[in-house]
């Protein structure tokens, strides 16, 4: 999870669209920091430096497209670990598969129900949690292991 002084997760939502941002940070913005990229550059840079708890990407996009952004992301040490949901008014069963394959978490429709959004980012964001927990757990017990070989 990213270092905050609450627990209030972050989301970063990526979309070349000012209505479609504004539709979906207004949305979230009572439960969530949001973060907000109108396109790939600026959101792997705020990935990067930022660590948001989950990434909300449009894979329509001027440029670099969504797919093009979440392997970026997903090849970078800092990212590899942040949950993408893709968002697409219009994809095929071929496009999920390629994001999913790419290391998406999910995959929603547009126009977005933000009830369903709501309940799968939490979700995942909850399994991040866990995650970032045990990846802990388990550094700490591979120091451990270090240092007792070394004393040994």
């Amino acid at each position: 999870m990213a270092h905050r002084s609450n627990l209030t997760p972050t989301i970063l939502i990526v979309d070349d669209s000012p209505n479609n941002l504004s539709l979906i940070s207004d949305a979230l913005r009572n439960q969530y920091h949001i973060k907000i990229a109108n396109g790939g550059a600026t959101a792997i840079e705020l990935a990067v430096s930022n660590q948001p708890d989950i990434i909300l990407l449009d894979i329509a996009m001027s440029g670099m497209d969504g797919f093009e952004i979440c392997r970026r992301l997903k090849s970078e040490e800092k990212t590899r670990r942040i949950p993408i949901i893709l968002l697409a008014e219009k994809y095929s069963v071929q496009d999920e598969e390629l994001g999913l394959s790419l290391g998406a978490v999910d995959f929603m429709r547009k126009p977005i129900n933000i009830i369903l959004l709501i309940a799968r980012i939490k979700n995942h964001v909850a399994f991040k949690i866990w995650a970032d927990y045990l990846q802990q757990k388990i550094h700490a017990l591979e120091r451990q292991l270090l240092f007792d070989q070394r004393k040994s």
